[in-house]
Order: structure tokens, then C-alpha cells, then sequence
């Protein structure tokens, strides 16, 4: 599911989980929304992880800086 099917089309997606390489280190996560709502889940391979519910859209890059934030965080876990 974290293989990622189509490097062409993306190279950071798989089936459901995109990744990310943050300083070396490689997270997987999920995210999702409706009008008024944005969610978010991501996983680091030592299971370390987060999940973010809003009850707004994320605009202006709100869930990004969340997200941002809680992974910075995680390092120093």
C-alpha cells in the first residue's frame, strides 16, 4: 500500500499513503475533507505518529502547518 504504484504520475504516492522524507527521516500519511472539514494521518516506520481532525477547511495552509509542526515535534520523541 506504501509502494508507490505510478512514478510517472507521482512519486510519492502508493495505493492510500503518500510519503515524505523529512531530514532523512521517511513519514506516511492520509488526508481527506469536506466542505468545512480537513483531516489528516501520518505515520513514521518506528510507529510514531499523528491525526489531525479540523472542523475547517485547512485554507491558507493551516493543516500543513500542523502537520509541520507535530512532525518536528515526533523527532524529539
Amino acid at each position: 500500500m506504501k509502494r508507490v504504484q505510478y512514478p510517472d504520475l507521482d512519486s510519492t504516492q502508493g495505493l492510500i499513503w503518500y510519503s515524505r522524507d523529512i531530514d532523512g527521516t521517511q513519514y506516511f500519511g492520509h488526508g481527506g475533507g469536506d466542505s468545512g472539514v480537513s483531516t489528516r494521518i501520518g505515520f513514521r516506520e518506528d510507529g510514531v505518529g499523528f491525526v489531525i481532525l479540523m472542523n475547517a477547511s485547512g485554507s491558507g495552509g493551516t493543516l500543513n502547518n500542523i502537520e509541520d509542526a507535530l512532525l518536528e515535534y515526533s523527532n524529539e520523541l
